[in-house]
């Protein structure tokens, strides 16, 4: 793949982002109060995924890019969880992380957050942190989600940081803080 242009190169990700993203989150059937798909709020967006006749998976998500390469590194992702009963984040990474050191995180520096990693596909590998304990609340007053994992190998430590502007107005739009 490294002889493919930067343009193919993003397009074959979004395209497979699309289809992971159908995998990834569910909220069958939930109605979201005044968000529709491609709304921002700050640096969210709100898309939604068809399932079956009537059914739609819905979610905040923003996609972190690397600033020399203008390539897509990390995305996160704001869903109900597949029962609906509470509001998970999820975050996929690159492939090649340490799968045992795992992804973790913190809003803000002071609320951690510990990933669980769930799977790895050619888009990159999966994990879910739940929001309880006050972490949605947290998203909403704060200012960064910062995340951290390893290179296998390597050895070398990642520190990325998502911005949390607009998350308020997002989870309210989406119905999420109910």
């Amino acid at each position: 793949m490294s002889s493919m242009s930067t343009n193919v190169k993003m397009a074959i990700y979004f395209c497979i982002s699309a289809v992971f993203f159908a995998l990834v989150v569910a909220m069958p059937g939930v109605a979201h109060a005044g968000a529709k798909v491609g709304d921002k709020f700050g640096d969210w967006v709100f898309e939604c995924q068809a399932i079956a006749d009537g059914k739609t998976d819905c979610a905040l998500t923003q996609t972190l890019v690397n600033k020399q390469t203008n390539q897509p590194v990390i995305r996160l992702i704001l869903a109900r969880s597949k029962g609906g009963d509470e509001v998970e984040l999820k975050v996929l990474v690159p492939l090649g992380i340490d799968l045992q050191a795992g992804v973790s995180g913190s809003v803000d520096d002071k609320i951690p957050l510990k990933f669980v990693l769930e799977t790895c596909v050619q888009a990159g590998c999966l994990g879910t942190a739940k929001t309880k304990g006050g972490i949605l609340d947290a998203m909403k007053s704060g200012a960064a989600l910062n995340l951290s994992f390893t290179g296998k190998g390597a050895g070398n430590k990642v520190s990325v940081a998502g911005s949390l502007k607009g998350i308020a107005d997002g989870i309210a739009a989406a119905g999420f803080g109910r």
